[in-house]
């Protein structure tokens, strides 16, 4: 589904899927794209090669991350079929001391970034119904200089 999105420098464009700096002048600039890896995991269940319990590995911190912090998606879990997707954000950073490690909102990471500087940020995809989880980008936060990057999601 494409959807019309305004970034913070001003450019309109369409995306599935964006993250869209919430705060003017934070932009959120991929580094790793995790895709590649969801798919191949998901191939080797559908073959057989793995089963659902190995993707099924989400620990209690990370499903309560997700009903806090996560935030819904529009899209039907890979493996047990519900609509129970949510995206949480991991921060990391030296520079973050004690709060790094720690899944936070859009919005806080965005301040966060406004009073730390740079953060990489871990998107995370969680099934909190059957607790499949899987890395899907890395990124850059950072305020000041640099674009937003809009996020695409391929299915």
């Amino acid at each position: 589904m494409q959807r019309k999105v305004m970034r913070a420098d001003g450019v309109l464009g369409y995306t599935r899927e964006a993250i869209v700096p919430i705060v003017t002048g934070v932009s959120w600039t991929e580094t790793r794209n995790h895709q590649l890896d969801r798919q191949r995991l998901l191939a080797e269940y559908r073959r057989g090669d793995i089963s659902s319990e190995e993707l099924r590995q989400s620990s209690r911190r990370l499903i309560d991350a997700a009903d806090f912090h996560g935030e819904p998606q529009d899209r039907p879990c890979p493996l047990c079929g519900k609509r129970t997707l949510k995206n949480v954000i991991w921060i990391f950073g030296d520079n973050l001391g004690k709060i790094a490690g720690t899944a936070r909102s859009r919005r806080e990471v965005e301040a966060l970034a406004e009073t730390y500087g740079d953060i990489t940020a871990h998107i995370v995809e969680v099934c909190v119904h059957c607790r499949w989880n899987v890395l899907l980008r890395e990124m850059l936060v950072r305020v000041g200089s640099g674009t937003s990057k809009p996020r695409v999601e391929e299915k």
